[in-house]
């Protein structure tokens, strides 16, 4: 069951995937850096800090779906995919995410 994390993820006040600027001062603030491993780091403490493993499935089950349907954000970026920058990506993340059905 996912009331609670599907609510935080669709309200008007979703947080925006960002990159610590202290981290990577030369891409801070361009909307380049990729959001998944943030994504994903979210998701194992969800999996093992609050044993909330349907969330952890749905989210890894989001990022393999977005990743599969070809976006890319710069850093993983190929010919035949679609570049996508930072908010954007992380956007198609929790679109894919809400889409999901509870089983």
């Amino acid at each position: 069951s996912r009331p609670g994390l599907r609510a935080c993820c669709s309200g008007p006040t979703m947080p925006t995937p960002t990159i610590n600027p202290d981290f990577a001062p030369d891409i801070a603030g361009k909307g380049i850096a990729n959001p998944v491993a943030q994504i994903m780091s979210a998701a194992m403490m969800l999996k093992y800090s609050f044993g909330m493993e349907d969330a952890y499935r749905d989210i890894c089950l989001a990022v393999e779906s977005v990743l599969e349907e070809g976006f890319r954000t710069k850093d993983i970026y190929r010919p035949g995919t679609v570049l996508l920058g930072t908010e954007a990506m992380g956007e198609r993340v929790r679109a894919k995410f809400l889409s999901i059905d509870d089983r």
